[in-house]
């Protein structure tokens, strides 16, 4: 986890080969961007927040296939585990 001034950035340590990674996951059937960023933060870190929101969206690989990624801000930021 980095610590700013204005910001916290909570990293996952993944396999070696891998490095440092945010929270993120598929959405389930039905669920907003704003809920899987909700849910995937508490499983993923055991940190809950206020609130969320959607400070931008990319295709990163729009030849190949539609899928969407979202940059979500959540604000509010606390350990429940």
């Amino acid at each position: 986890m980095a610590n700013g001034p204005n910001f916290i950035m909570i990293l996952i340590e993944e396999a070696a080969e891998v490095g440092l990674s945010f929270a993120g996951g598929r959405m389930e059937n039905n669920e907003t961007p704003l809920k899987t960023a909700e849910r995937e933060l508490l499983e993923e870190t055991g940190y809950s927040a206020k609130s969320f929101k959607i400070i931008h969206a990319v295709y990163p690989l729009p030849a190949i296939c539609d899928q969407k990624v979202y940059f979500i801000l959540a604000e509010g930021i606390r350990a429940l585990a």
